[in-house]
């Protein structure tokens, strides 16, 4: 990789993890997740990826899109959940499964204390809103 283009990646890298961590901690939604058992393809993995999604604020939220976000390459995000009609305020939440393929770098980061970060979008009060939310895992013994 020329050196210039590893700098701008590492740049983005950089930038959207503090942007993840920031948003994460003042998020009017948090996450949990497990992951089912992968199937290696190559260079990636196919894995089913279970989260619950917490509306922790005081307004019902709707139009709710859950994208697993790709925080190396902008604009190619590994996919998204079904959207969701709405999440109640004050600790409403939804499960949300759905199969996606990512590099086996990003799924081996989740094995050893990394966690998937989600971008989400949805409607509030009227107003259109985004965060980004980083997941905490459920061990497997555990009910998500």
């Amino acid at each position: 990789m020329h050196r210039d283009t590893l700098f701008t990646t590492l740049a983005r890298l950089l930038l959207l993890l503090a942007a993840a961590t920031a948003f994460g901690q003042n998020s009017q939604f948090s996450s949990t997740y497990q992951t089912g058992t992968p199937t290696a393809q190559g260079n990636n993995v196919t894995v089913t990826l279970s989260t619950r999604i917490t509306n922790n604020g005081t307004a019902d939220a709707s139009n709710v899109t859950v994208t697993l976000a790709n925080l190396t390459a902008q604009n190619q995000d590994y996919g998204s959940f079904p959207v969701v009609t709405g999440i109640s305020a004050s600790g409403g939440n939804v499960l949300l499964s759905q199969d996606f393929t990512v590099p086996q770098s990003v799924y081996d980061s989740w094995q050893n204390g990394g966690a998937p970060v989600f971008s989400i979008s949805y409607t509030v009060s009227g107003n259109s809103a985004s965060d980004l939310i980083q997941a905490a895992v459920v061990p497997q013994d555990q009910q998500l």
